[in-house]
């Protein structure tokens, strides 16, 4: 029941926010990272998303040196298309025991180029959507990888701090 009331409020905040963004965004430019974005444009939606794309381009310290506790929200849920199956993840702790040994066995380094990120946000609630591409990303044997996903993710303000609720990865 939590997972479908949860699926039902992010569809439905993303309807709001699609005709909010629609209305609202001026620029209609696409951006090939967030810091490409002028400081006095970045919101603070854009500031948090900035930790996201640091979390996810760790070089070879997979899972280390950062506290995604400050990132992600204690009811975080996440659906990840991974190869021919999806994951639903209900937990930041899940979403870590999966991801953590799985990336570490995969990726002598991990490193992703991110753009296409647009944003919306109102006081209390955000989404970002974006493009990730591996960028000279090498698996454990040496080989680099090519590829890339789109993503999507549901922020919550708590404080003064931008929570991420939800996240959808799917493959391009």
């Amino acid at each position: 029941m939590k997972t479908l009331r949860i699926i039902l409020t992010v569809t439905i905040i993303l309807i709001s926010f699609s005709g909010l963004y629609a209305q609202n965004n001026t620029s209609g430019e696409n951006h090939s990272a967030v810091n490409d974005i002028d400081q006095d444009e970045k919101t603070s939606l854009l500031v948090a998303f900035d930790s996201y794309i640091a979390f996810w381009n760790p070089g070879d310290k997979l899972f280390e040196g950062s506290d995604p506790t400050q990132l992600y929200h204690q009811d975080f849920y996440a659906i990840d298309d991974f190869g021919d199956e999806t994951l639903e993840i209900h937990t930041y702790k899940n979403y870590k025991e999966f991801w953590e040994p799985f990336n570490k066995k995969t990726f002598q380094n991990l490193n992703l180029r991110f753009f296409n990120i647009q944003s919306r946000e109102t006081k209390e609630m955000g989404f970002v959507t974006f493009d990730f591409e591996f960028d000279n990303t090498r698996l454990q044997n040496g080989d680099s990888i090519e590829g890339g996903q789109k993503g999507t993710t549901i922020w919550i303000k708590e404080g003064d701090s931008w929570k991420i609720i939800h996240e959808h990865l799917t493959t391009k």
